[in-house]
């Protein structure tokens, strides 16, 4: 079943979005007390739960879902050879040198 609203935490501030229409009628009357944004400080969050579950709206914790490494995302989109810059010798302090071993690679 799908919830009226799901929300993401990052530790301090947590964010809802809507799922359902239902979800969005919630989200819009939130929306006016967090300057449009939908995101309280998370010390705040059993408490909006609280209210929001009594006003009879299904809450859930957004599942999280893994994307792609963007690198190889946007070398996969353009066909640009990405360049791995984790491999570059943590000795070399010449720009001009560091630039010589990325384009050899």
């Amino acid at each position: 079943m799908t919830p009226d609203l799901e929300y993401t935490t990052d530790g301090v501030f947590t964010r809802f979005m809507p799922c359902t229409k239902a979800g969005e009628a919630a989200w819009l009357e939130m929306s006016t007390e967090t300057d449009g944004s939908g995101t309280i400080l998370t010390m705040h969050l059993p408490d909006v739960l609280r209210q929001l579950r009594a006003a009879g709206y299904s809450v859930r914790k957004a599942r999280v879902t893994l994307s792609p490494d963007v690198d190889e995302l946007l070398a996969e989109l353009t066909g640009a050879h990405v360049v791995d810059v984790t491999h570059v010798p943590h000795d070399v302090d010449d720009t001009n040198q560091i630039s010589a071993e990325l384009s050899a690679q």
